[in-house]
């Protein structure tokens, strides 16, 4: 399924889906005409990258060392 179909699946923005893409969360291929198609059609499936949690856990600790 093409990339934008794929991210109004999941309900997400294209944006957002073309950054996993880039990044290699997605598995799919890209065509010489630039169009991308996700081989996953179940997007449960999808590795979708961890929250990014650790500069909250840093400066959280930095306030629990400062106490």
């Amino acid at each position: 399924m093409k990339l934008s179909t794929y991210a109004k699946k999941i309900g997400l923005s294209y944006k957002t889906v073309w950054a996993w893409w880039r990044r290699g969360f997605l598995n799919g291929q890209q065509f010489p005409t630039g169009t991308i198609v996700i081989d996953d059609a179940d997007p449960i499936k999808a590795r979708r990258p961890e929250p990014r949690g650790f500069a909250c856990k840093k400066a959280r600790d930095r306030k629990q060392r400062s106490k």
